[in-house]
Formats: C-alpha cells, structure tokens, sequence
C-alpha cells in the first residue's frame, strides 16, 4: 500500500511497515516541520494513506476541513509502541483499500471507519 507516515510516526514503525513490502513516505525524512494541511495535501496528492498518531487530523476530517479523495489512519495506542503500532496497523489497512474519504480511529481493541464531515 502507498502509505505516508506523519512525522510523529516513529522510524521503527516506518522501517517495519516498508520491510513487509508498504511503499512509504515519511515526513520525518522529506518535510520535517510541515503544517497539517501540507501533510493531508501530500497525502492526497500523491494518492497515499496517512498514517498519523495527532488527533488534530481526526478534527480536521470531521469538519469537512480535509480533500475527500484522503484517507486518514489515526492510532489511538497508548503507549504507542512499535510494536503495538505496527501490529494494529497490519490488521487495519488491508480494510482501507478503495477507501476514499474516511477517518479511520483505531486504539488497541478496535478500529472505526467514520466519513469525513461526520
């Protein structure tokens, strides 16, 4: 899948992602300090997922405030592990393909599918 990491994803979870095949960008790595509407723009520019741990997104989404050609991966983990993190996204992205238009809000017992605006 075409992913883009928010900055905030930690690299192990960028490297996990890309060592099971993920094709992922990372802000970390190309556009450090970017705003979250240049973030949500990349993503959709470039047809990629955003993965995010900033609950500024899920706002953003549900104000209508975000491009609905976007999916948007919010994790809710507490603490955000590696580990967790890479175990809840490999269970939720395979049910975002063909997405469009959605925030997902996913914690450690279960994942939402909520469209942008409401």
């Amino acid at each position: 899948m075409r992913l883009l990491a928010d900055e905030n994803i930690p690299a192990r979870v960028v490297a996990g992602l890309r060592a099971i095949g993920h094709d992922v960008r990372a802000i970390a790595e190309e556009l450090r300090g970017s705003s979250d509407t240049e973030v949500a723009a990349c993503a959709t520019r470039d047809l990629r997922i955003l993965v995010t741990l900033d609950k500024d997104f899920g706002e953003l989404a549900m104000t209508g405030r975000l491009d609905g050609n976007l999916v948007v991966v919010l994790l809710r983990i507490d603490p955000p592990e590696p580990a967790s993190l890479l175990a809840v996204l490999a269970d939720v992205l395979p049910q975002t393909v063909g997405d469009r238009s959605a925030l997902w809000v996913v914690t450690d017992q279960r994942a939402r599918r909520r469209p942008f605006g409401g």
